[in-house]
């Protein structure tokens, strides 16, 4: 059976394990009157200091572990909060290149359309050159009639003229007459020429400016369908990529 000495012992050894702890930790210990375990024997005394320090102690390592569960909340919140960034920052680097990636497609498009328009126009120029080139063969042809036609009308005018001619060679109104047919004869078939050889002479003209333009826009189309088939097979390659 315990004696009042080993209480007071056990007490004592009590008292001095809290003034140990309050002092590691640093807690103040203002408003705990202390008192004398060897000499008081006033047990309200003794209790109200002991649970006074007690509840320091308490109050104390409640309040540590709120800070270390907020200090565990807080690590825990920044690391949610880095992965977020993270995750932030990968959106954001697909997102700049889906628009990256769009903006090279309405630009592929848009060379495309341009392409296409421009060579859609050429056809309709060579269309053009080609019933150009066509409009003046046809009148070179005519022309060509026309000269025919003239040759055999001065046949026949030759023809009337050596029979007019031979009606009656003596007389001088009769030869006066016979030369002037020949002369009119003469200036028409030199104006007829004239006006054929430079009208055939523009014709080539034109047509040599024609077959020229008709090269140089054949040339371009071939150019256009090449680029055509650059973006085509440009625009297959990142498909398959994808």
């Amino acid at each position: 059976m315990e004696t009042d000495e080993d209480v007071r012992q056990n007490i004592m050894s009590m008292n001095a394990l809290f003034d140990a702890i309050i002092s590691d930790a640093n807690i103040p210990n203002e408003g705990i009157e202390e008192v004398d375990l060897t000499q008081t024997n006033d047990l309200e005394a003794i209790a109200a200091m002991m649970l006074g320090k007690l509840s320091l102690i308490e109050s104390c390592c409640d309040s540590n572990a709120i800070a270390t569960q907020k200090k565990y909340d807080a690590r825990k919140l920044r690391d949610r909060i880095q992965i977020k960034k993270k995750q932030l920052a990968e959106l954001e680097i697909e997102n700049a290149n889906l628009i990256e990636s769009a903006k090279k497609q309405e630009k592929l498009i848009q060379q495309t359309h341009a392409t296409a328009a421009d060579f859609m126009d050429d056809q309709q120029t060579i269309l053009k050159l080609r019933l150009e080139l066509q409009q003046a063969q046809n009148e070179i042809k005519v022309l060509e009639e026309k000269r025919k036609g003239l040759i055999l009308d001065s046949k026949h005018q030759a023809h009337d003229i050596s029979e007019f001619a031979n009606q009656d060679p003596s007389d001088p109104n009769l030869l006066q007459a016979l030369k002037e047919k020949e002369q009119e004869l003469e200036a028409q078939r030199e104006r007829e020429r004239r006006a054929y050889l430079k009208r055939m002479a523009q014709f080539k003209a034109q047509r040599e400016d024609l077959n020229k333009r008709k090269a140089q826009l054949e040339a371009e189309i071939a150019q256009k369908n090449d680029e055509l088939s650059n973006i085509h097979a440009s625009k297959q390659k990142k498909n398959r990529r994808k």
